[in-house]
């Protein structure tokens, strides 16, 4: 099977109670993801931003 072109993605992830993996779980399966598809740096970072949604991807606003 060429593997070249394969790409592997997990489910979009919403910070809301809902999702099937808590979010180290998850952060641990995207990394291996990322290995897979041997994505740089800058495709893994869109792909994270692209694969958050709901809660987890409202900007986060921090005030001290």
């Amino acid at each position: 099977m060429n593997t070249e072109h394969l790409v592997f993605l997990l489910v979009h992830y919403k910070g809301d109670g809902t999702d099937i993996d808590k979010p180290e779980i998850w952060i641990k399966k995207f990394e291996k993801l990322a290995g897979m598809n041997k994505w740089s740096d800058q495709e893994t970072s869109d792909v994270f931003e692209f694969l958050m949604s709901g809660r987890a991807g409202l900007p986060h606003i921090f005030f001290f």
